[in-house]
């Protein structure tokens, strides 16, 4: 693969930080030549390449190395071995601290901000306008930027560095400070950005932010690279990876399978043996019609005594994202059953996606406290199987997004012209002839 197709090229990077128990440990070792600290590997030969154009985001548990490996990509820390090659202008938003000074306006922030990211001060000010508006900060521009809020600091942070006309974006949990309209605005704006070829590299942890903007992910745990891979597979091996994180709690961690297969494990307490969609003749299909009505059918297994069940499904896009999901307890339909139960779910629904592929995954769980109800009590998850059917919708209906609400139209004249143009004399209204026009089919 080609240089001009690369943006981001790491190979066994090795990052390493000394860790001393107190302060004058450093001040010791300095002095005496003795070795006084502990090393602490952050990133452990990690290797991943990034293509120009792709959005990939990076997610892991607290410690994983996310944070350092931006800090290595950016130069704001070296790294002790391996190679690091960055091909294009960068823009970073680092943990939301990189070029400010809390005793300067915004206004100066930018500038100074701007600089910080390589721009010229010329450049700068041509886009300054533009920043404030976008940052939506104008009212308040002029004030130290100390006294902004959080959200207002990560506004004006992000518009200064998404200003850069930069090949490559990296972002670190920056547009978590934001508030909703604000972060509507920036995956906006990152879409554009990503239709005009430039790369985006997002470091999360929220799962829905990785799905809703990433088309592949990479997995971090203690330093190391687990998964390099679609977005979808990287969520799942992260959820095993919180899964085996709960083995040292009283509650049983629970299992994740991926992809089809009738599998009975007498290990759990309970386990999902199918998982299909049948048609309205009751014939398994993963071919769906729009309109048409169908029904999830999911058999669980009992191996153990359980009071209050939980049986679901989800219907998502290979991203991950949820498009409609629903299980018993939201129903509040109570499911219990004896060690040696076979239990059938049939969830019936009408058709109403979007042409396109989707993916089917379901789950047994467990209330584990339903002394408030069912819903929303806390609960555990048993057996989980993601992706298990793949989905194809056919759909003649035309309407934007991935759902149709089934919505119709009716149209009502309130006014004419001629009567809104004729004058009304004092102490009359006029009243508006109106008239249904009904929508043809």
């Amino acid at each position: 693969m080609g240089n001009e197709h690369i943006a981001i090229r790491v190979r066994d990077l090795v990052k390493e930080y000394r860790i001393y128990a107190r302060p004058a440990d450093m001040l010791t070792e300095l002095i005496s030549a003795k070795q006084r600290h502990t090393r602490f590997r952050a990133l452990d030969r990690v290797s991943f390449e990034v293509r120009h154009g792709e959005v990939v985001g990076v997610i892991g548990r607290n410690g994983a190395g996310k944070s350092t490996l931006l800090k290595v990509l950016t130069g704001v820390v070296d790294h002790d071995e391996g190679q690091v090659e960055v091909n294009g202008r960068v823009s970073a938003i680092l943990e939301l601290g990189m070029g400010i000074n809390p005793e300067y306006s915004g206004r100066e922030n930018i500038v100074y901000g701007g600089l910080c990211r390589g721009m010229s001060k010329q450049a700068v000010l041509a886009k300054l306008d533009h920043i404030i508006d976008f940052a939506e900060l104008r009212e308040v521009i002029d004030r130290p930027f100390k006294t902004y809020s959080s959200g207002m600091q990560a506004r004006l942070l992000f518009s200064t560095a998404i200003a850069v006309d930069a090949d490559i974006l990296i972002i670190d949990e920056a547009l978590a400070a934001g508030d909703a309209l604000f972060q509507e605005k920036c995956f906006s704006l990152i879409k554009e950005l990503v239709a005009a070829g430039r790369t985006i590299f997002f470091v999360s942890h929220s799962i829905a932010l990785i799905q809703q903007l990433c088309t592949r992910g990479l997995l971090l745990h203690e330093g190391r690279l687990v998964i390099d891979g679609e977005t979808s597979l990287v969520l799942h091996e992260y959820d095993e990876l919180l899964a085996r994180a709960r083995n040292r709690s009283t509650i049983a961690a629970p299992v994740y399978v991926m992809g089809d297969g009738i599998e009975h494990r007498p290990d759990l307490k309970a386990c999902v043996t199918n998982l299909e969609i049948l048609d309205e003749d009751g014939r398994p299909t993963t071919l769906l019609e729009g309109g048409r009505r169908y029904a999830v059918r999911e058999v669980v297994a009992l191996n153990e005594h359980i009071e209050h069940a939980i049986v679901g499904f989800r219907i998502h896009l290979p991203s991950g994202l949820v498009l409609y999901s629903l299980q018993n307890t939201l129903l509040q339909l109570d499911l219990s059953g004896d060690a040696g139960d076979v239990i059938e779910a049939c969830f019936e629904f009408e058709c109403r996606l979007q042409a396109g592929q989707y993916l089917l995954s379901g789950g047994v769980g467990e209330v584990l406290d339903a002394s408030a109800g069912l819903y929303p009590a806390p609960f555990h998850e048993i057996h989980i199987r993601n992706n298990a059917k793949v989905l194809h919708v056919l759909s003649d209906n035309v309407h934007g997004g991935l759902f149709d609400f089934g919505a119709e139209v009716r149209f009502r004249t309130l006014a004419r012209r001629a009567d809104l143009a004729r004058p009304a004399s004092r102490g009359s209204v006029i009243e508006p002839s109106a008239r249904d026009v009904p929508c043809s089919s």
